[in-house]
């Protein structure tokens, strides 16, 4: 796996902390549509994320894990939006965020390291705009912060809970039982298929 290789990377540089990108999905059951959707079409791809994560927390560096939802091209119309970031890492989907707002969060955990954020705290947060987003509406403006490094020190004076050790969800079984209702499912329409044309051909045979 990539990031094992990653991890063991940072352990032989002593690297301050690890910065890695997810998504808001990976705080939703393991039943939910979206999350059999992925894990179907995708060979399980919420299952190695997951189990990412937990290389990563066993590892000990410390590190912050950003949770975004829908991404976006848009630029922030920061006099209607702020950003927001969450340490429990589940915000609601759709959670709309630029591109551009992720990186600088990205940027923010690590340049503002030093100065910011404990060197023995990890963190998994979930992050959107909050306020007018588009036609729509996330939260309220007052629930964000204009920059991300005043959401990183927000999030450092709020003082919250350690990162929980990431909960390993059955991902599998999820994709099983999507598999065989599925097959279930086609196979009866096919034999009612077959009956119906058994019934409108043979009588002329």
């Amino acid at each position: 796996m990539a990031l094992t290789r990653l991890i063991e990377l940072a352990n032989k540089h002593k690297v301050q902390r690890f910065v890695r990108l997810t998504g808001v999905s990976q705080s939703f059951s393991a039943w939910n549509p979206f999350n059999i959707l992925l894990n179907t079409a995708l060979s399980c791809s919420k299952r190695y994320t997951t189990l990412g994560e937990q290389a990563l927390v066993d590892s000990r560096i410390p590190y912050v894990i950003l949770c975004p939802g829908g991404l976006s091209n848009d630029i922030r119309d920061d006099s209607i939006t702020n950003l927001q970031v969450d340490p429990s890492g589940a915000l609601p989907f759709p959670c709309r965020i630029g591109r551009d707002d992720v990186a600088a969060l990205c940027v923010a955990a690590i340049v503002d390291t030093p100065d910011i954020l404990p060197a023995n705290k990890s963190y998994t947060l979930a992050c959107r705009w909050v306020g007018a987003v588009g036609t729509k509406s996330q939260g309220t403006k007052q629930a964000g912060f204009a920059s991300a490094s005043e959401c990183m020190k927000n999030l450092v004076e709020s003082n919250p809970d350690p990162a929980e050790y990431p909960e390993m969800k059955p991902y599998r079984l999820t994709m099983a039982v999507t598999f065989y209702c599925f097959a279930f499912v086609l196979l009866k329409v096919i034999l009612g298929l077959w009956t119906t044309t058994k019934k409108l051909v043979l009588p002329y045979l």
